[in-house]
């Protein structure tokens, strides 16, 4: 009986030394996701007040880290900054290198939220260096796709107004027009979505 005890205690004492080391480790985990993510908005903020270099510096150092603890929406989300401020810079071509690293990761994880995010930002790279208006509206539809297939009723309507200025441009008003209700559908399916939540 008294060895039943022993081993009880032993094993509540291990269970208890393994827990609480795991949530040591979770809570350091989300400690360094918060400062990693500390760091994106920081950049942000210089990208904002023109300070690009220093904001590419900051951003540079956050995607070395998030790669650190492999998070891929982490390093995407560094991957799409640095696309952002190089195409603000003019660097299209930089630009889009580093929205297709996050569009190889965030396929192999399957992660179509951020797709649809990388796949918006590459439309805007290529009509606003490049004026490429097919491009655009190719890159605009695979958003869409990967917004369908997860049901974001507010990336859908961001996407379908960014689809209906482009064919604007291109003057197919009709085509516009019926895509421009789908982005007012999904704008308002979205409010209320926020609502019940």
């Amino acid at each position: 009986m008294k060895l039943q005890k022993i081993k009880i205690l032993l094993f509540l004492f291990f269970f208890t030394t393994i827990v609480v080391s795991q949530n040591n480790i979770a809570s350091k985990k989300i400690s360094l996701e918060d400062s990693i993510n500390n760091k994106l908005k920081q950049g942000y903020k210089l990208t904002r007040s023109y300070q690009y270099k220093k904001a590419v510096n900051l951003i540079i150092t956050y995607t070395e880290l998030a790669n650190s603890i492999k998070n891929d929406s982490l390093i995407c989300k560094g991957y799409n900054a640095l696309a952002i401020i190089n195409n603000s810079l003019g660097n299209d071509t930089i630009a889009l290198n580093y929205l297709r690293k996050a569009e190889k990761l965030l396929i192999e994880s399957k992660n179509y939220r951020y797709l649809g995010i990388t796949y918006n930002n590459m439309a805007y790279v290529h009509f606003n260096n490049r004026n490429d208006v097919d491009s655009n509206v190719y890159y605009l539809k695979k958003s869409i796709r990967n917004y369908q297939r997860i049901k974001n009723s507010r990336g859908l309507a961001l996407t379908y107004s960014n689809l209906g200025e482009a064919l604007e441009k291109t003057n197919k008003l009709e085509e516009s027009i019926s895509i421009l209700d789908s982005a007012l559908y999904h704008s308002k399916k979205s409010k209320r979505q926020n609502a019940l939540s």
